[in-house]
């Protein structure tokens, strides 16, 4: 927090709520949100640190995003890939779309953003183990001698496009298994 890098700390009882408003935190990510109680159990704690927000995760789909957003839906919820969202947001296929969507001036000219509540930022993520030691941040992926795997539409995709040789690009239409052999490494 003393160098302002954003936290959300997974609070699932009072006393860690109670904990986080002590510690000035205006977040918390409140994890597995359905399982332990939903937004029954949101608005209970809720009620005596109003100043705080909750960030639902676990156990939240098109079954019950309602009851988390506060509102009925008038009309279908669709589930698809990240790239095919923006693609259906710009040419007015789909009313409202929900992801963690950096809003840039390119997506700024075909939609409306809301006010943007969190920014990640971009990172470039080397394997620890089977990486080349040489790779410590972007520079050395300028010359073009390593792959960069980015997902298709996303502020990394225009970023490598920008940034890096088309010939070290690997562009996929979505990023998680691309990940998953990393996740499963310790």
């Amino acid at each position: 927090m003393r160098k302002e890098i954003p936290i959300f700390p997974g609070c699932v009882t009072p006393s860690e709520v109670a904990q986080a408003v002590k510690r000035g935190l205006k977040v918390v990510k409140f994890f597995p949100a359905e399982p332990a109680g939903g937004v029954a159990m949101i608005k209970a704690m809720a009620a005596p640190y109003n100043q705080l927000r909750f960030m639902p995760t676990g156990g939240i789909g098109t079954q019950n995003l309602k009851d988390y957003l506060g509102f009925e839906l008038d009309g279908d919820i669709q589930v698809m890939d990240y790239s095919a969202l923006t693609a259906s947001l710009a040419e007015g296929k789909l009313d409202i779309g929900m992801a963690a969507l950096c809003a840039t001036d390119q997506r700024k000219e075909v939609m409306n953003f809301s006010k943007t509540y969190y920014d990640a930022g971009q990172v470039v993520m080397v394997n620890t183990e089977s990486s080349p030691k040489e790779i410590t941040g972007e520079e050395a992926l300028r010359s073009g001698d390593y792959k960069v795997a980015v997902e298709k539409g996303t502020a990394s995709h225009m970023y490598a496009q920008a940034n890096f040789p088309e010939s070290c690009i690997g562009v996929h239409d979505t990023i998680t298994p691309v990940m998953n052999p990393w996740n499963r490494v310790r």
